[in-house]
């Protein structure tokens, strides 16, 4: 990871411990997932990808946050697989990975949607 990156990261685990405290337990790298790693989702997450643009000044408009995140009341589904057979409604897509790095992505682009994460060149 070149050094302009590594402070946009830096800055943005700094964000995430100012917004959330200090996550000891989850080592934070470009590659830390948000919903999976560090458990933001539902409407956390997309209050949190508000801020994150707020903060750093991207554009977040077009930023498609039900393709990363699960909506609100996955939290539970550990409860009983038993409740998940019963379901009513039918299963959700797969979310798609987001990183720390793609938020990175992010600032370097000054948005945060489609073209910039699909971005094959990644955020060396």
């Amino acid at each position: 990871m070149e050094k302009d990156n590594l402070i946009l990261l830096k800055e943005i685990i700094s964000f995430i411990e100012n917004t959330y405290g200090v996550i000891d337990d989850v080592p934070l790298t470009e590659n830390t997932l948000l919903e999976k790693d560090l458990r933001i989702t539902g409407d956390e997450a997309c209050d949190f990808i508000v801020e994150y643009g707020k903060h750093f000044n991207v554009n977040v408009s077009n930023f498609m946050a039900d393709q990363y995140f699960q909506a609100e009341g996955h939290e539970y589904d550990w409860l009983s697989p038993l409740l998940q057979t019963f379901r009513l409604k039918k299963e959700d897509p797969p979310i798609k990975p987001f990183t720390l790095g793609d938020l990175v992505k992010g600032i370097k682009a000054g948005k945060l949607d489609e073209s910039v994460l699909n971005n094959s060149q990644g955020i060396t």
